[in-house]
């Protein structure tokens, strides 16, 4: 009964990153966005606080391999164009190169400056989930969290250019990555 539950399970997780993937790349969400109106929270996983790490880099590795043409298990800086762009790609045009440059060197956490990880991407969604004004009313990380995404936080802090905010949510991610993910990725 093991092999056919993990079967589901795996199933259902490809699913949910396959629908995060429709959901940050609408077009109508996006013209939501900048008109003010509210876009729905896109649920990443059945959120259980004990095991938010694990299903949380889970759905992160499932929604990197819909980009990972190299079948390597992360994003080079060309997929993590492709999955940024929508598979459209980019010119090489000096200002969108230098901010997709910037965005990925930013999302990148670890010694592997090549890659970005499942546990880094981890750390944006995490962030992009995290209900800020509850955290910072009430300091209790686990109460703030809910396993849903905020478009306008996810595509926000995916294209913070202000070194001040980068520094402040770069070490917040890293705290996070250091709590649940460091002693994973010192083994690999």
């Amino acid at each position: 009964m093991g092999i056919i539950k993990d079967f589901f399970h795996n199933m259902h997780v490809k699913h949910q990153a396959k629908k995060f993937d429709k959901w940050t790349n609408s077009e109508k969400n996006y013209e939501k966005s900048v008109n003010g109106e509210a876009v729905a929270d896109q649920p990443l996983f059945n959120f259980n606080a004990s095991t938010y790490s694990s299903d949380l880099n889970e759905f992160s590795q499932a929604y990197i391999k819909r980009y990972d043409e190299n079948k390597d298990g992360v994003w080079s800086k060309e997929e993590f164009i492709n999955m940024a762009t929508n598979g459209k790609g980019t010119d090489d045009t000096t200002g969108v190169k230098e901010f997709f440059d910037n965005a990925f060197a930013n999302l990148n956490l670890d010694e592997d400056e090549e890659s970005i990880s499942s546990e880094e991407f981890a750390t944006m969604l995490y962030m992009s989930d995290l209900d800020i004004d509850h955290y910072l009313e009430t300091g209790d990380i686990a109460s703030s969290l809910d396993g849903k995404v905020n478009y306008n936080q996810y595509q926000g802090l995916s294209s913070l250019t202000d070194e001040g905010s980068l520094q402040i949510l770069k070490e917040e991610r890293m705290d996070f990555f250091n709590n649940f993910y460091a002693k994973k990725a010192d083994e690999n």
